[in-house]
């Protein structure tokens, strides 16, 4: 099967850095190299640039990659004037993009991962939970909500949404049993502040940690704190927007078939370090197909 597929950047950004997320875009091209298919990725902050470069070729369609949520509303109207099935890959937004999102889009549902992270804690019978991420996401959004379903409301003082609340605030609320679990979410440096203060802390053997999933590197974070438990992961199956983004993009070209956007939950499971990359060891719980 032929495939071809070309990335474009405008000139003053071929220098820079690759394109971010690489495992949506290993999810894209692990179907568009199966496929016979004429795509082309776009990665562009300017997006006046796109009619152009999709008109320099004889196009089967178009994925814009993890565009800026500023981009948003002027990708929805280039959607809408092209001549070829267009469809987006995102990787993070706010509250408040929701009902913004560009048509024919495939995302996390935030939301949904809050509640899922949620559940599984008050599952175990944990009702005091640290919350060591930002508030203003979505991820807080579903977390609360998970707990307004138990009739519950989060303590204030138990959240801790900056990387320097960590140290200056969770060993408080360890000396003082105030929490039973922490919910960490948010990159490798909140995730090393959480580890090294439980590190040095006796609330490691009775409490319980939930961390994100942030690829290969978070088996090399928590290995330098072999002392912590990490009792459950939140993963996040980046290839699979990737992978969806490009199937759903296929079917458009070969069958007609209507994009329908869908946004992607996740699981909480126990660390199984060795198997973060093997395909199909991430499944997703649910997903939101609008």
């Amino acid at each position: 099967m032929e495939c071809r597929h070309t990335v474009s950047r405008p000139n003053r950004e071929r220098q820079r850095a690759v394109l971010p997320s690489p495992d949506v875009l290993c999810g894209i091209l692990d179907v568009l190299c199966r496929r016979n298919c004429a795509v082309r990725l776009l990665h562009l902050r300017a997006p006046e640039a796109a009619p152009d470069l999709l008109a320099q070729y004889k196009l089967d369609g178009c994925v814009w990659y993890l565009p800026d949520a500023a981009l948003f509303p002027r990708i929805t109207k280039l959607m809408r004037q092209c001549a070829i099935p267009v469809v987006v890959p995102i990787m993070s937004y706010t509250p408040a993009d929701l009902s913004g999102l560009p048509p024919n889009h495939f995302a996390h549902d935030f939301p949904a991962v809050g509640r899922v992270r949620t559940d599984y804690l008050l599952g175990r019978g944990h009702r005091r939970i640290a919350y060591c991420a930002s508030t203003q996401a979505g991820p807080y959004a579903g977390f609360t909500a998970a707990l307004a379903g138990v009739g519950m409301a989060q303590n204030p003082d138990w959240n801790l949404p900056r990387v320097d609340d960590i140290p200056r605030r969770l060993p408080c609320l360890l000396d003082a049993s105030a929490v039973t679990a922490i919910i960490c979410d948010g990159g490798r440096n909140r995730i090393e502040s959480v580890l090294r203060v439980l590190d040095g802390h006796r609330w490691r053997r009775q409490g319980e940690l939930l961390l994100d999933f942030i690829g290969g590197a978070l088996a090399e974070v928590t290995a330098a704190f072999p002392r912590v438990k990490v009792t459950a992961v939140n993963f996040y199956a980046h290839q699979e927007i990737g992978r969806g983004a490009a199937e759903a993009l296929v079917d458009a070209v070969r069958d007609g078939r209507p994009i329908q956007s869908v946004r992607y939950a996740s699981t909480v499971r126990p660390p199984t370090w060795s198997s973060f990359h093997k395909r199909g060891e991430m499944p997703l719980q649910d997903r939101t197909v609008e």
